[in-house]
């Protein structure tokens, strides 16, 4: 019979029929291989890839010491650690389309200019997976915003740290010296050491001379981390930290205070401004 509508003949029922086979056994096949695949995944190798998302969510931190403390001769405390908020940023955690929208807003809560901000990060480009500090002595309401907007600030965290502070002021700055940001020739010196990219270090006076002294030594940590960076919990502490050790220095705060008064009383006699 001729096909009205088409002016062809239709074809034969054993040619459909053989398609239709065809086809039903490509569909059966390929619905067995996707099934087969998925056993495979879920229950054969299940336990394999949830270890492997697991370790993708833990990582190794260290765990910072505290600074040892100096005294004077009469066990009065010259230098002594008080926490402070710090603020730091993780590149690798940081998405490139983000980055513009965290910069503008760390500029503004930190009153850091953005192009200082970016700079810092740049400058670590190919250690992004390290922490780099943005800001130290941060305020603690501006703390607490930075973790409240944590879920919009990608790679940033808020940390408490010590911070050195010095009991008598200038009266003994100029034995005391200061701690400071590790410079990049520092650290390419003292990295084997155990020195990280945002460490503070010893730069003057006693608090250079007495380093490796009062540092200590780091200890580290396995945490739990969201995609965000963020530290869900402490898994364990594989190393404890070890305090740095404390100095006694042989002058007496009282008769360098004594002294600087005598020194005063004479250059106004004298009228000078210096002794």
């Amino acid at each position: 019979m001729t096909d009205l509508m088409l002016g062809r003949k239709p074809p034969p029922r054993t040619r459909l029929g053989f398609r239709f086979a065809v086809f039903g056994l490509v569909v059966v096949l390929v619905v067995g291989l996707l099934t087969t695949r998925l056993f495979y995944l879920q229950v054969d190798q299940g336990g394999y890839y949830a270890g492997l998302a697991q370790e993708n969510g833990r990582a190794l931190l260290p765990l910072r010491s505290a600074r040892g403390l100096i005294y004077d001769r009469a066990g009065r405390q010259l230098a002594i650690n008080i926490p402070s908020f710090v603020v730091r940023i993780r590149p690798a955690d940081l998405p490139f389309t983000e980055r513009d929208a965290v910069v503008r807003r760390l500029s503004a809560l930190l009153e850091i200019p953005e192009s200082d901000i970016v700079q810092a990060i740049d400058r670590y480009a190919n250690q992004s997976f390290e922490l780099v500090r943005l800001a130290s002595d941060v305020p603690s309401d501006v703390a607490r915003i930075i973790v409240e907007e944590s879920g919009s600030l990608p790679g940033v965290q808020v940390n408490v740290e010590e911070r050195r502070e010095y009991e008598y002021g200038a009266l003994v700055s100029h034995v005391m010296g200061y701690t400071g940001a590790i410079s990049a020739e520092e650290l390419a010196l003292l990295s084997d050491a155990g020195y990280l990219n945002d460490d503070q270090i010893g730069k003057t006076g006693v608090e250079a001379t007495f380093e490796d002294v009062l540092r200590g030594r780091y200890g580290q940590q396995e945490v739990e981390q969201d995609a965000l960076g963020r530290i869900l919990r402490t898994v364990q502490v594989t190393q404890q930290p070890e305090t740095g050790n404390s100095i006694e220095l042989t002058i007496d705060v009282e008769i360098q205070r004594q002294a600087e008064e005598a020194l005063k009383w004479a250059t106004d006699i004298v009228n000078l401004s210096r002794g």
